[in-house]
């Protein structure tokens, strides 16, 4: 089964959307797509990871809905996931 998760970032610090990705690494299901759809491009950093199939994409400020819209519309999978920026990895 193909999975996109699609992330959409805003004022988020790196060090939580970092903690987000290293969830989805957890997961017994690897996506086959990780798409980080920053919001602003005064919102944008360098994400660390070694995830597969990892996209960055920077849009004009546009909410949420906005980024989640243009994140499925670089997915490439039958199966999308939206996660929010902020899920916390507690292991």
């Amino acid at each position: 089964m193909d999975i996109s998760v699609i992330i959409p970032v805003y004022n988020k610090p790196k060090p939580l959307v970092e903690s987000a990705l290293r969830s989805i690494k957890r997961q017994t299901l690897a996506p086959k797509e990780v798409i980080i759809v920053f919001d602003g491009k005064d919102q944008e950093f360098k994400v660390d990871t070694d995830i597969d199939g990892l996209k960055v994409k920077t849009i004009n400020h546009g909410g949420a809905c906005k980024a989640r819209n243009e994140g499925y519309k670089e997915s490439t999978c039958d199966h999308v996931f939206f996660m929010d920026a902020d899920v916390i990895d507690w292991r």
